[in-house]
């Protein structure tokens, strides 16, 4: 998932190592220490965006670190800086089908 041109979460899947990790792009400026223990961060450089940070979970541990107050509040940060840009050179693969099937068909309701 991105916004304007910045990847905000990803999958990653390497079979011949049996391993599958999740990445979150993150405002590091709305980062709390108390929240970042016992987590792999690392500062990221993106040329749009200066204070970036990648935090890297193992697969279905994406719901538990959003779950700490100020890693949610660095993702909304981070992808509401971007969004408010305007549109990407990306907005034409921009799927609205799979955002209704990802928002509209959730069991529990939007926190943002």
């Amino acid at each position: 998932m991105n916004a304007h041109n910045v990847e905000l979460l990803f999958m990653l899947h390497f079979p011949k190592l049996g391993i599958s990790e999740s990445y979150l792009n993150v405002d590091s400026t709305a980062l709390e220490r108390r929240d970042c223990r016992d987590l792999d961060i690392e500062r990221t450089n993106y040329r749009s965006y200066k204070d970036a940070a990648s935090i890297f979970v193992p697969l279905g541990a994406m719901a538990e670190l959003l779950e700490r107050k100020s890693i949610l509040a660095a993702a909304r940060q981070m992808a509401l800086g971007l969004m408010r840009r305007g549109p990407s050179n990306f907005a034409k693969f921009h799927s609205d089908d799979l955002l209704d099937q990802v928002l509209l068909h959730r069991e529990e309701p939007a926190s943002a």
